[in-house]
């Protein structure tokens, strides 16, 4: 018996001495399973083209600059506020950090963070749930919320839905921390921390820390009537207390903050419509707490300890019941997720800073399930597994096969594992109030726990690690860095003597991944993707009738549009095909010169239009705003290229005279050009007219065909081509491709769908073309109201449209432009920087209201003469951010140095009266 005893302790015995070593030896093998020959750890989108791209670019950003309190992004988005993308990382402690490790890629230093944060949070939930735990399921506590499937996927995939954990955990800790010793720092960096690394995900894990607080705070009795008033108010009085380090620290973190709320204020894109009444729906979707990674990712135990706490948790421990309570509420109501996530949607993803505190609530349940005192009876934990069980079983209804099984057998793995536990089998077999002796009840207690850490590292690894989601491609990589793009990039610009924008092309995925890529400085993209952007920006690209290639909104996608490219001065493309009206051009200088680090056959083809739109530019050649709204989408496209489009109320007399011919011109160059689309009809694919002469498509898969023109293309015409589409599966996407040119229409349960249904496409043919290539995607779809215009752009007009381009240059802060510009006459200075009410704009030294021109650009008008222009961008909110922050940071100085002055003054004192009292 004692042989068998000591078998059964010797691993807890080895667990409570070296059981901290299993979190670093944890995170090591999951990022090695997410890692092969052929992949990495990382996203294939958002990873790639957002959280890695964009640190690099705040990086290599400061490093040009040396501007810690960056303004403007002049080379994303054709030019926008910083702060549309300071969530991915602008002023994280993990990104700031890489500064002082140039030589290591952002990718290498993203999977180095991933293996680091993802200790962290192991190893810090184990030294606080220990301040309340046993060691053995501190440390299973601490190994549920380490594989958690949220935790394991978005470690490497939406990084900032997880990387403030350990700040979090930091906030928990200090609370206790609080209560004993009254220490603050903790709870002031967890906050401050949790801003800067997240402050999407903050709110959420402030009322953590809230909720938590609430529930260790004991209301002290006063009496009744009035005395009970008072205890409330004292309760309420110790509780924000005990969250005012937490206040602290968001006012320390006010320099990023207030600008950041500010851009969200303006540029935040909404999610999806719900109705008011639906938000106090009570909602128990299993994919919301279980197995899924945008959700809690856990496994039915924790479901089954937060009712187990709530049924019993009263009688044995208030706490944890009204934690449970709380959580259980928060959980159900939609409204809750809804304000979490800025009541944009009710997305299940804002319960992830709650998850320390669900696995809080199972590792006290796992240990009270092995308290030999029986706290839990076996009918109690039988009622429980049954209720839970229930509600699970219900909540699965309508979720995948898979789903459902994987909940199955996570219920009989739990029954399993509660049969043989302190308080199961043994309660369950009794005989006339005598315990059953039997050797199969002779088990250790620890069953339940293994089983449970079993099931979440099955699940963990089944969503998460073996997803191919959290994987990118190796050769991706070594193409986004490929050293001649880069080299053909730097040598271009050098070469340049005004302000430029240059792409690159490649396959679709290689220019998603490249939508915020900065290859060198002074690059200025016309792409970006971010979940805030510029609005004006974003309407005028809808506006004007552009491609969308993406299932997602929130991308800017490059485009293959040749007039938006002459628009918005896009002078060099870098890699693809050659695009008509083009011509390629041969790298010299220090191209020629870095060749030995360029593999062969590895320079890149660079092509170049002479006819892009120059950055900067005077003109009084002007069209009013209200006209060039009353065109249409081919029109206006042709009339940006033709004419600036200035406020109505500021157009002279001269040029409301010229805008009767307007009109007239954008009709005269447009003509129609029918087109037919070739039918086909087999038992797998059906492409054919209807008798309402829509076309009608039916695919299992995607397929080519051809569309022919009724004529042959002329020199210099574009073609403009565009059709509605009616999705007969709106639960899936549809995307038509025509001549390399691709629309997608996305499903309508998709996040941040496009909604568009209008394709556009324009293309710049050669002369005598009579036929496109087309490849239909697969689905059930029809194409109605299509419409074919060639038409051209005059072309004398554009080039006295730009007869006059400005030299302005990047300031040496990076946020804004400044130069020398000589009007002859007087007239509007044009950029194709979007339009910002924060721009400001200084000539000779006063400053002039900004004026928005082409809809969405910036701009002003000029008088005649030689004027030095100053054109910079100050973020909303960013200069009160930084007083409150530098006030605080005094306050918090002035503070300590009392506390250290009363601590010294009363020791000195103290010693007086030792003294005194020895004499």
């Amino acid at each position: 018996m004692k042989d068998r005893e000591w078998k059964i302790k010797k691993p807890m015995l080895f667990a409570e001495k070296y059981g901290i070593l299993i979190f670093p030896l944890t995170a090591g093998i999951l990022f090695l399973l997410q890692n092969t020959s052929h992949t990495i750890a990382g996203s294939q989108i958002d990873w790639i083209s957002q959280h890695t791209v964009l640190a690099e670019y705040f990086r290599q950003r400061f490093y040009s600059t040396h501007e810690f309190f960056p303004q403007f992004a002049s080379e994303l988005g054709g030019g926008q506020n910083i702060y549309n993308f300071a969530y991915y990382g602008l002023y994280s402690p993990l990104v700031l950090l890489s500064y002082a490790f140039p030589f290591l890629s952002m990718e290498v230093w993203f999977q180095i963070m991933g293996i680091l944060t993802h200790t962290a949070d192991g190893v810090l939930c184990f030294f606080w749930l220990n301040r309340h735990l046993k060691k053995p399921y501190s440390i299973c506590g601490a190994m549920v919320l380490m594989c958690s499937s949220a935790v394991v996927y978005h470690t490497y995939a939406q990084v900032m839905f997880v990387d403030y954990l350990p700040f979090l955990l930091l906030m928990l800790i200090g609370v206790d921390t609080c209560r004993k010793t009254k220490g603050k720092v903790l709870l002031i960096i967890g906050a401050m921390g949790t801003v800067l690394t997240s402050f999407y995900f903050a709110p959420a894990a402030f009322t953590a820390v809230g909720i938590y607080v609430l529930c260790g705070t004991k209301i002290e009795s006063t009496g009744k009537g009035t005395g009970r008033l008072k205890s409330v108010l004292l309760f309420l009085k110790d509780c924000l207390w005990q969250l005012f380090p937490v206040f602290y620290g968001i006012v320390l973190s006010a320099f990023y903050l207030c600008p950041v709320l500010c851009t969200l204020a303006g540029g935040r894109s909404g999610g999806k419509d719900i109705q008011a009444a639906d938000l106090f729906v009570p909602d128990v979707t299993v994919g919301k707490y279980l197995y899924k990674p945008y959700g809690l990712g856990m496994t039915a135990i924790a479901v089954m300890a937060v009712c187990m706490w709530i049924i019993r948790g009263r009688k044995i421990g208030k706490e944890r019941w009204k934690l449970a309570l709380l959580l259980a509420v928060i959980f159900l109501l939609p409204v809750f997720p809804w304000l979490l996530n800025g009541g944009l949607y009710a997305r299940s993803k804002a319960f992830l800073p709650f998850l320390p505190l669900v696995c809080f609530l199972t590792a006290s349940f796992l240990e009270t399930l092995s308290d030999q005192n029986q706290i839990f009876s076996g009918k109690q934990l039988l009622t429980c597994f049954a209720a839970a069980g229930a509600v699970l079983l219900y909540g699965a209804v309508g979720s995948s096969g898979e789903e459902q099984l994987l909940l199955v057998l996570d219920l009989v793995m739990i029954g399993v594992g509660l049969l043989f536990t302190g308080t199961g089998l043994s309660s369950l077999f009794m005989s006339r109030g005598r315990q059953v002796k039997s050797k199969w009840l002779d088990r250790p207690d620890g069953l339940t726990a293994i089983l449970t850490l079993m099931m979440v590292l099955a699940v963990s690894i089944g969503t998460a690690v073996l997803s191919r989601d959290t994987h990118t491609e190796r050769a991706l990589i070594q193409e986004l860095h490929d050293p001649g793009v880069r080299i053909a990039a730097e040598t271009i610009l050098s070469e340049e003597s005004y302000a430029v924008r240059m792409e690159v092309r490649g396959d679709r995925e290689y220019e998603k991944a490249n939508q915020n890529r900065i290859l060198t400085a002074g690059q200025n993209l016309t792409t970006c993707y971010s979940s805030v952007e510029n609005p004006w920006y974003t309407r005028f690209r809808q506006a004007i009738g552009l491609e969308k290639s993406t299932r997602n909104r929130l991308m800017l996608d490059a485009q293959r549009n040749p007039l938006f490219l002459r628009f918005m001065g896009v002078k060099y493309l870098i890699g693809g095909d050659c695009p008509e009206g083009w011509t390629e051009v041969s790298l010299s200088g220090e191209a020629e010169n870095q060749k030995e680090k360029v593999s062969a056959g590895g320079q890149p083809r660079v092509y170049r239009q002479e006819k892009a739109a120059p950055l900067f530019y005077l003109t009084a050649q002007t069209m009013g705003e209200k006209a060039f709204q009353n065109l249409t989408w081919q029109e206006k496209q042709i009339g940006l290229l033709e004419y600036a489009i200035v406020p109505e109320q500021k157009e002279s007399g001269r040029e409301k005279a010229g805008m009767e011919n307007v009109r007239k011109d954008a009709e005269d160059s447009l003509s129609e050009c029918g087109v037919t689309f070739a039918g086909t009809e087999s038992s797998d694919k059906t492409v054919s007219y209807t008798e309402a002469g829509k076309l009608r498509i039916r695919l299992k898969k995607a397929a080519a065909g051809k569309i022919f023109m009724e004529r042959e293309t002329q020199k210099g015409e574009y073609l403009f081509l565009s059709f509605r589409v009616k999705n007969n599966q709106s639960g899936k996407d549809v995307s038509v491709t025509v001549n390399g040119t691709k629309n997608k229409l996305s499903s309508i349960h998709t996040d941040y769908a496009t909604g568009d249904d209008t394709f556009h496409y324009v293309f710049a043919l050669p002369e005598g073309t009579r036929e496109l290539s087309v490849i239909y995607g697969s689905g059930d779809y029809e194409l109605e109201d299509i419409s074919c215009l060639t038409g051209s752009v005059d072309e004398d007009r554009n080039r006295s449209l730009y007869q006059n381009p400005v030299q302005l240059t990047q300031s040496s802060s990076g946020n804004g432009y400044e130069g020398l510009v000589q009007a002859d006459d007087s007239g509007w200075l044009v950029t194709s920087l979007p339009y910002d009410e924060n721009f400001h704009i200084t000539v000779d030294g006063k400053e002039i209201q900004p004026e928005r021109l082409n809809t969405a650009f910036l701009g002003i008008h000029i008088q005649e003469g030689k004027h030095q222009v100053k054109i910079w961008y100050e973020s909303a909110g960013s200069q009160a951010g930084l007083l409150l922050s530098g006030v605080a940071v005094v306050v918090g100085g002035i503070g300590i140095f009392l506390r250290i002055l009363l601590r010294t003054t009363g020791q000195r004192r103290k010693a007086r009266q030792e003294l005194i009292r020895k004499k």
